[in-house]
């Protein structure tokens, strides 16, 4: 990848990011859509929405999930890292991150195994939801599906640190001056 580029100009990428994005607009109106027509039934209609949980377990698997992939890709989980943040060295910054992503990769990796692991399981015994009889692995398979997609983002963003072009990518000329406009 050369200077200037970015991670979406490759049209795999994009459609992943794509398809992606598609996933999560998709189950996260249809958790609400389902979460919706349960209340109207319940309150408006007075019948139950039977097996309405188990519905949306198995959507929401997949809308955190791929959430979480989408995340990895953004690079822009969830996190307390008050180390870097009190750090002014970037050579010290960028080798903690190097540090940061290897460890989130091999954990990541174990994470998928027990994943592949947990899925071949589920294919094996073809467990099914108590009341719609939902086979198990339909949402199960977010769950390898999401482990292996934050290992290949996860991957990338090494490769990109350990080139040159990732979030830590050299000094700056000029020392930046925290605070407001004056």
């Amino acid at each position: 990848m050369s200077k200037g580029k970015t991670l979406n100009d490759n049209g795999f990428m994009r459609f992943l990011v794509t398809l992606q994005k598609a996933i999560l607009i998709i189950t996260n109106g249809s958790c609400a859509l389902i979460v919706a027509v349960g209340v109207f039934m319940r309150y408006v209609l007075h019948k139950d929405f039977f097996g309405q949980e188990e519905i949306i377990t198995v959507i929401a698997m997949w809308l955190y999930w791929i959430g979480g992939v989408y995340s990895s890709y953004r690079d822009d989980h969830i996190s307390a890292d008050v180390v870097s943040t009190m750090l002014k060295n970037y050579t010290v910054k960028k080798i903690l991150r190097i540090f940061v992503l290897i460890v989130s990769l091999v954990i990541l990796v174990i994470f998928s195994k027990w994943s592949v692991d947990y899925v071949t399981w589920a294919i094996d015994e073809w467990a099914k939801s108590m009341g719609l009889k939902i086979p198990l692995i339909y949402g199960q398979g977010a769950l390898c599906v999401g482990f292996f997609g934050m290992t290949f983002y996860t991957l990338i963003q090494l490769i990109l640190e350990l080139t040159g072009h990732g979030k830590v990518v050299r000094e700056p000329k000029e020392p930046v001056q925290e605070g407001g406009a004056a």
